[in-house]
């Protein structure tokens, strides 16, 4: 077995443990500079197989397997624009989708509680809402070069990572970020990070 094929679907077996893709939500991408290896439509990221990894090119054309996830377009789009970016997830968890649902001032709030949201999550970019697999997803990706996570209006997360276990952990703070965000949203008296401790955290991770 390919040695990404063989990482991908350890992490969706991981991501499934962890209650991370109910009902068979989310997709996963890995690229090598080649080709990228995308989930399939469909497929149980918790429960893959071989079976349900398709090889496209760097365009997108699909090269070999079935059908890929509806939502190519943004994975393309975040290894377009970040050049580091090896790795791409796409998450509908209880608390980003949560967190999603509260507005772009909400998610500003997320990185602003503890240093590893910064550290590991940051930057978070918004994205307003368009329907899944919209095009326009992609575009807004491109929009932030910058960010190592996404917050997708009314849907979940986005994560991408220099690896895919770089990419997993990331997944896994953003959900704990969000949801320390959402515990907090009535504390009107929380701490939290001024600009300039979130842009030291930044250079430092």
């Amino acid at each position: 077995m390919n040695e990404i094929a063989a990482g991908l679907i350890m992490a969706g077996r991981k991501l499934g443990e962890e209650g991370f893709c109910h009902a068979g939500t989310g997709n996963m991408s890995a690229a090598d500079g080649t080709y990228i290896y995308a989930t399939a439509s469909g497929c149980s990221l918790a429960s893959m197989n071989e079976d349900d990894i398709s090889v496209l090119s760097l365009s997108g054309e699909l090269i070999s397997g079935r059908k890929a996830t509806k939502e190519v377009p943004f994975h393309l789009a975040a290894y377009r624009s970040d050049p580091e970016t090896r790795a791409v997830i796409h998450l509908h968890t209880i608390y980003s989708t949560l967190v999603s649902c509260m507005g772009e001032e909400f998610v500003r709030r997320i990185e602003l509680y503890t240093p590893y949201a910064a550290m590991k999550a940051g930057p978070v970019a918004f994205i307003p809402y368009y329907s899944p697999g919209s095009p326009m997803l992609g575009e807004e990706v491109s929009r932030h070069p910058e960010a190592r996570s996404f917050i997708l209006a009314n849907h979940g997360m986005i994560v991408r990572g220099s690896s895919i276990s770089d990419a997993v952990s990331r997944a896994e703070e953003l959900e704990f970020s969000c949801r320390i965000a959402w515990e907090m949203r009535n504390e009107k008296s929380a701490s939290l990070l001024s600009d300039e401790e979130i842009a030291g955290l930044r250079r430092r991770g």
